[in-house]
């Protein structure tokens, strides 16, 4: 019977991919010059390898529009005198695609010479002289297995960037903390971008808050990042949101891992270039419940998102974003869930319930002026809240004690942000840019614990405000053809304590070929710690005082280094060395504690543990080497292969003593593939495979004996971090169709993850009655499923 239905839809499939006609969609945009003194006139437009050739040309307004079959295309745009610059799309009949053009003049202008700008994402962005740093497409956010839409997910594909466990979605970057990840949606700073975890300071989560449905090409650095960046130890997420379709009223239904989602986009008037873009998502395992099925526990979420852009006229443009999101998870630790982890045997002393409550919103609205075609400015203003509440309740199982309250946490921080920032381009060669960011926190931090680990129980208690104010400018320069610079400096002040940091940045590129790229960056960085840990609260005689409120910015001095190579057509490989010191981090104030921030994360909590006493005395260091070899996706298929080897250690500042970090795994390994099977372009059939082997993260052995006798954990401390869980290792499968059908296009995406079954580690427990240290595994293979259908009016 299977083999019977499996062969009616393979001739089903087949009879398909020949009965129907080709269709087509519009592709539309703008094409414009970076070069205010050279502007762009009547570019090509043109879908590469089509026969007979399928183009058109710019009008007066620099605007194109012509109709392209569907299917994946490269679109091709050439102009006399500039590189000519070509974009992988993928057209649809359900949604129309809009390319925003800008073109680079050539350096070299000869008579029957095509110059070609490659497709290189990992090249450095916007033209400035810094490694370090990859530009993606949103698209690869679907297409790599295992990524479900989730940015955060989808950068673990790349080098340096290490998956700690597979519950989460945390950024762990070159050995450093995912606390040092700062995330920038259209120029606004936002706090933790995750359901379930929009507490102060963190970084992941499980759920992504971002809907990467209305999400554009953007940018992911990874260390020695530019000038007009700041406020960062580890890296820098740079997200944009697309405008909404103006021409055309469009609609979207999806249902997979991050909910059950309904989005719009279209024109306000067709008598304007205004937009609009919506979208709203819900849990699905809460709609699944509501449907009578019984589970262990249900995460409830959901959110929306939404971005209007209105053109003033042909110099003033304003947009105006939304995000809002809602959460709330709570399940009990016993038995049951236990043996989810593969921990039936573990003898628990105790069990816990843990209820988890979050509310985010961003609001911000962006104002760009153009007062001449050389000088620009950007205005933003902006709302950020984040309002998270946990409460952990826990049962004594020995005597059979009743619910005790072990953690409470009711942190609400509103952030109110201005962000100026002024463009001049002398030339082509010569940019200078500055800018001027303010932002003003009013916050409330509630946390209390039980009183066996804070006096009184309060760890915090606290509510005001303080004041962060930041301003930076760079200068780029072409000296040459091949050969360019970019330096700069970015400054930061805080109220809170009068702390302050000047930090100069420089970059330089050489680009003797047009195959390869050198390039050199580095510079001085530094973040402000997690607010709440300036304000816990430290018992002395007579009373409390705050011993973390001087706290200094956690600081690192950065250098990154790349060769990049593109020796074939849509082929490049990249070798990048980059060392870090890390120095001003907070430990504890005492030359025995190996404590230090580094570490938070590490074992992929969902909170960051709370220590009073800090001072600002530790260090750190990372350095490595990274290897990448890359085709990007051409005559249907892609490929993504790239190795790192890697050392994080750190200090606590008071002695030469050195450990190494939780995070240093020591290697790191990954591929990402996937090919697409075109049937007549009204059918499509893709697979994607990625795979990832890693060093496992690193815990201290404890002392039984001494534990026993203790009746608490006693860590060898002369053994810290000495062990390492079992290697990470696992291997996603993706597959799925695609299909064009006349007023609307419908795809299904089935991933396959952790094919191999590997049971990864959660984490390190005690077990305090057979005395020894056990593992929480997290489950097996795990099939998601994701059905998209999008259309138009």
């Amino acid at each position: 019977m299977k083999k019977t239905l499996a062969l009616l839809f393979a001739l089903f499939l087949t009879f398909s991919a020949f009965a129907q006609e080709q269709f087509t969609q519009t592709v539309r945009g703008t094409v414009k010059s970076i070069d205010p003194e050279n502007e762009v006139f009547n570019a090509s437009v043109l879908v590469v390898g089509s026969e007979p050739t399928i183009g058109t040309i710019t009008d007066e307004k620099n605007e194109f529009s012509f109709q392209v079959p569907t299917g994946r295309q490269v679109i091709e745009i050439r102009c006399m005198g500039f590189e000519t610059k070509q974009f992988d799309v993928l057209v649809t009949s359900g949604r129309e695609v809009i390319i925003d053009a800008v073109l680079h003049p050539s350096s070299i202008q000869l008579e029957d010479v095509k110059i070609v700008a490659k497709r290189d994402k990992s090249r450095p962005i916007n033209n400035l002289s810094y490694a370090g740093a990859r530009s993606f497409s949103v698209e690869e956010t679907y297409r790599f297995a295992g990524s479900l839409g989730d940015p955060a997910r989808m950068v673990r594909s790349f080098a340096g960037v290490t998956p700690v466990n597979d519950s989460r979605n945390d950024i762990i970057i070159r050995g450093n903390s995912s606390l040092g990840v700062q995330w920038i949606i259209d120029g606004i700073e936002i706090a933790n971008p995750n359901h379930f975890n929009a507490g102060v300071g963190m970084t992941g989560g499980q759920v992504t808050l971002l809907n990467t449905n209305l999400l554009s090409n953007s940018d992911f650095h990874l260390s020695a990042w530019p000038a007009p960046y700041g406020n960062a130890l580890s890296g820098i997420f740079d997200l944009n949101m697309r405008s909404g379709n103006n021409k055309k009223r469009e609609f979207w239904l999806q249902a997979g891992y991050n909910g059950v989602e309904a989005g719009a986009e279209g024109y306000f008037s067709k008598n304007s270039n205004s937009s609009y873009l919506l979208s709203y998502r819900y849990s699905i395992p809460d709609l699944i419940k509501k449907m009578g099925v019984k589970m262990p526990f249900v995460p409830k979420y959901q959110d929306v998102t939404f971005k209007t852009d209105f053109e003033l006229n042909d110099k003033n443009t304003i947009s105006v974003l939304g995000i809002w999101g809602t959460s709330n998870v709570d399940f009990t630790i016993d038995e049951g869930m236990l043996e989810f982890f593969d921990m039936s045997d573990y003898e628990a002393t105790f069990y816990q319930q843990i209820e988890v409550n979050s509310l985010a919103y961003v609001l911000g609205a962006t104002h760009k002026v153009k007062f001449s075609p050389k000088t620009e400015m950007k205005n933003i203003i902006s709302f950020v809240r984040s309002d998270s509440r946990m409460l952990v309740d826990t049962m004594n199982m020995d005597d059979g004690t009743d619910w005790e309250v072990v953690w409470h946490e009711n942190a609400i921080e509103n952030k109110y942000s201005a962000y100026s920032e002024l463009t001049h381009r002398f030339s082509y060669n010569s940019t200078l840019v500055g800018g001027l960011k303010y932002d003003f926190y009013d916050f409330n931090y509630l946390e209390k614990t039980d009183p066996e680990f804070f006096s009184d129980g309060i760890v915090t208690n606290e509510n005001g405000d303080f004041n962060l104010l930041r301003a930076y400018a760079q200068y780029r320069h072409n000296l040459s053809s091949a050969f360019s610079v970019t330096g700069g400096v970015f400054g930061m002040y805080k109220t809170l304590n009068d702390k302050y940091s000047i930090e100069p940045r420089m970059g330089v590129k050489y680009t003797p070929t047009a195959s390869h790229t050198i390039a050199l960056s580095g510079g001085l960085y530094s973040q402000m710690q997690p607010r709440s840990f300036y304000f816990i609260k430290t018992p002395v005689p007579g009373g409390f005082e705050y011993t973390n409120k001087n706290l200094d910015y956690s600081r690192s001095a950065q250098l990154d280094a790349f060769y990049d190579w593109a020796f074939a057509p849509n082929w490049h490989t990249k070798v990048e060395v980059y060392y870090q010191h890390l120095y001003s981090i907070p430990v504890k104030n005492n030359p025995d504690s190996y404590w230090t921030l580094l570490h938070a994360g590490g074992a992929g909590d969902n909170y960051i543990q709370r220590e009073d006493s800090l001072v600002s005395k530790g260090t750190g260091r990372n350095y490595g080497i990274e290897f990448t070899i890359e085709k990007f996706l051409s005559k249907n298929y892609y490929m993504l292969f790239n190795t790192t080897l890697y050392n994080s250690s750190y200090t606590n500042g008071f002695n030469d003593k050195r450990w190494r970090t939780v995070f240093d795994g020591r290697f790191l390994m990954n591929l990402a593939s996937g090919y697409e099977f075109n049937l007549k372009n009204n059918w499509t059939i893709f697979t994607d495979l990625k795979g990832s082997w890693a060093g496992g993260t690193r815990y201290t052995p404890v002392l039984i004996e001494e534990t026993q006798e203790a009746g608490y954990i006693v860590f060898d401390e002369s053994r810290i971090n000495a062990l390492k869980i079992k290697n990470y290792f696992r291997i996603d499968f993706r597959f799925g169709y695609r299909k064009n059908h006349k007023r609307f296009t419908d795809e299904l995406a089935i991933d396959l993850q952790n094919v191999t079954n590997r049971r990864n580690v959660l984490g390190m427990s005690y077990d305090a009655q057979k005395h020894e240290c056990v593992e929480a595994l997290l489950p097996g293979i795990v099939p998601m499923v994701t059905y998209k259908v999008y259309f138009s009016l």
